[in-house]
């Protein structure tokens, strides 16, 4: 499921816009959120309910369409959604070069256009780092697995350690496939830790150290496996080298 929000502070608009999304043609099917301001917008994503494309606005009221990407990208963690802006006035668009936005259309816009856009948005995000998803408290979560440093089995549930905070996902350790549910860089190593191997600074016989100072056992029966996955490793990325 795509997640889309639109938040326009026109509702005809952002009815129009969900319409032409909906009757259009080569999209997957997506899951379409209207917000009529920017607070009620950034605060469902600040309670774990993220977009995978936001369609903004600029002229919204209390904070306007650039702030609203601001928080996105710079509080939210909204690293890897794509942003596109409308505007029924073009003087905004270098003000949004800083936010990396996927386009930005003047109104009136026409639904080729749009549909344009949003087919680029899914393409995008079918090629980017995928997402460990996961669901807490009726919330859902979606975090990149480059963002993730490790996993943590932790009284009855998985501390999820990523670059920014930490995350809790009700369950067992078990429960996530290291095989094939997870990139080949993440390695088990211990009953209760998951490492992210891109974090790793220095790998020792008992413990390895990750590049913020954690340390994190390895235990006996992981040993000979971890050294052998961080061999294989190792020569994957030789070779890609060359």
């Amino acid at each position: 499921m795509y997640r889309v929000a639109i938040c326009d502070d026109e509702p005809d608009v952002c009815t129009v816009l969900a319409e032409i999304l909906d009757r259009a043609s080569g999209l997957p099917k997506l899951e379409i959120t209207t917000y009529y301001e920017g607070e009620t917008l950034c605060e469902t994503v600040r309670r774990g309910m993220p977009f995978d494309l936001y369609i903004l606005d600029i002229e919204l009221p209390c904070i306007n369409g650039v702030e609203v990407g601001q928080k996105l990208r710079n509080e939210l963690g909204q690293e890897y959604a794509q942003l596109l802006y409308i505007s029924g006035k073009e003087r905004y668009a270098m003000q949004l070069f800083d936010l990396r936005p996927l386009n930005f259309l003047t109104k009136p816009f026409s639904d080729e256009k749009v549909v344009e856009c949003v087919k680029l948005a899914v393409s995008l995000a079918e090629r980017a780092a995928p997402f460990f998803e996961f669901k807490h408290k009726k919330q859902l979560y979606r975090v990149p697995y480059g963002e993730i440093r490790y996993f943590e089995s932790r009284n009855k549930n998985v501390v999820i350690h990523t670059a920014g905070e930490d995350l809790i996902m009700s369950g067992q350790l078990g429960e996530i496939n290291t095989e094939t549910g997870l990139p080949e860089n993440f390695m088990q190593v211990h009953q209760s830790f998951i490492i992210n191997y891109e974090y790793v600074q220095r790998v020792g016989y008992q413990q390895m150290r990750l590049d913020d100072g954690t340390e994190i056992p390895i235990s006996f029966p992981y040993r000979k496996k971890v050294q052998e996955r961080i061999m294989k490793l190792t020569a994957d990325r030789r070779d890609h080298r060359r």
